[in-house]
């Protein structure tokens, strides 16, 4: 790059950008609730959305084998 104030802020960028955070134990499945996905939708089955204002948000989803999603 020509400008190095340019080479600086695109570095910074590069490595100031969020990180995801590991769980510190395993975490067990008992609080977790299970979602269905029907072949050939794009929504859960029992999709409870809700508002949300907040700056962060932190959450664990856990997948098996069977997601593999084809476009």
């Amino acid at each position: 790059m020509k400008n190095p104030i340019l080479a600086t802020v695109w570095l910074l960028l590069l490595f100031c950008s969020c990180r995801k955070e590991r769980p510190l134990q395993n975490l067990s499945t008992s609080g977790f609730k299970q979602f269905l996905i029907p072949q050939g939708q794009h929504y859960a089955t029992e999709n409870s959305l809700k508002a949300v204002e907040a700056t962060e948000m932190k959450f664990v989803v856990k997948f098996d084998s069977s997601v593999i999603y084809k476009a």
